[in-house]
């Protein structure tokens, strides 16, 4: 008797734990602020702040998705970061470019929106080391929803996509993609450099191009699609390392590494804050996914707000990094509108700091001191 209770009492968590992953934890997206130690950062970039995004993988018709990008382009109208930081996998099929970039028109930033591209936007089916993963994906299809290649009918381009047109829709978006290349930021006349990596994953990046033209001793800001750029050569350490592509690992099963992160690096942790051996990276943990299954691992939004290195203590707890608030959207039934908040029009009244208030303004929330 007490034996059939203990499994019946297994299998409904396990069903439990199924439900969640399928139908909960995909649309529970978190906010998250983060202060950022970072090393040579000019005075006039204290509190300087970068909103994060990554790994869309937008396909027409996925409303959830464009509701809370309609969300946060009212929060970043209404109080703009400083930079938008987009680390790729925009879409699945270049034909989508289109649209998939007009949502990100409307996001708003100071000094504009950067991008690098990912190995979705390439085309999966043109890796050959993504083909294993496509048939397992096609096997778990009826467990959990049609998977990735059977959206709309569409399969994948066994000719990969055509790159150029979703450059050329980030472009029209006001979106800079930065290939392999730098470009600087000045404010009060000192500078910030954001360079830029075409897709590491498939080893598509060259670091000398990226870091042609940036003084050794000026302070820059790296964008990759995947963690495996640290497999480059780096002329010198970036200030901070931005990535996604791990999408946190999706499935975090308590005490447990991330089974399934897509990455030949080996890392103490697949999103948040992390060291590395050249500096700080964030990872951000994706807003979207090909295959709509997450648990303890929700979406998210990022602020990285910039500080002196010597001004932010870094936590030798690696993962105090990784801490946030509550996740502020479960389901579109109990999101209401973007409501004013605090005298800021545009922000969601639920929400623990999407965007980090200026240097010298309210004090971090508990969990970021």
């Amino acid at each position: 008797m007490q034996r059939s209770f203990v499994l019946a009492v297994l299998a409904a968590g396990g069903a439990g734990a199924a439900i969640h992953a399928r139908w909960v934890g995909p649309y529970r997206l978190q906010r998250r602020v983060v202060s950022v130690p970072f090393p040579r950062l000019p005075p006039a970039f204290d509190g300087f702040r970068v909103l994060h995004l990554s790994d869309l993988h937008y396909i027409p018709g996925n409303r959830w998705l464009e509701r809370r990008l309609a969300e946060l382009a009212l929060q970043t109208q209404a109080d703009p970061p400083d930079v938008i930081a987009l680390t790729g996998d925009f879409v699945e099929w270049d034909e989508d470019a289109g649209a998939c970039a007009a949502l990100l028109a409307t996001l708003r930033a100071r000094h504009g929106s950067f991008a690098v591209l990912g190995n979705h936007d390439y085309g999966n089916a043109f890796d050959p080391e993504e083909v294993p993963r496509h048939r397992l994906l096609h096997r778990l299809g009826d467990l959990v929803g049609d998977p990735l290649s059977r959206f709309n009918g569409r399969p994948p381009k066994q000719e990969g996509n055509r790159i150029e047109a979703i450059i050329s829709a980030l472009d029209h978006a006001g979106i800079q993609v930065l290939r392999d290349r730098a470009v600087p930021i000045g404010v009060h006349g000192q500078r910030l450099w954001i360079a830029g990596v075409d897709e590491p994953h498939q080893r598509r990046q060259c670091m000398a191009r990226a870091y042609d033209g940036v003084p050794v001793e000026e302070p820059l800001l790296l964008l990759a699609h995947s963690p495996d750029v640290l497999e480059g050569d780096f002329a010198f350490s970036p200030g901070l390392l931005l990535a996604g592509h791990t999408h946190g690992g999706q499935i975090r099963l308590p005490l447990l590494r991330p089974w399934v992160t897509h990455t030949r690096v080996r890392l103490p942790n697949y999103r948040g804050l992390v060291r590395t051996s050249h500096g700080l990276m964030h990872i951000s943990a994706g807003i979207g996914a090909t295959v709509p299954l997450r648990f303890r691992c929700p979406p998210e939004v990022t602020t990285l707000v910039l500080h002196p290195a010597e001004a932010v203590k870094v936590p030798h707890e690696a993962d105090r990094w990784n801490r946030t608030s509550p996740p502020v959207d479960a389901t579109d039934s109990l999101i209401p509108p973007a409501l004013a908040v605090r005298g800021r029009p545009g922000v969601h009244p639920s929400d623990h700091g999407a965007l980090a208030p200026r240097a010298g303004g309210a004090a971090p929330p508990p969990f970021l001191r």
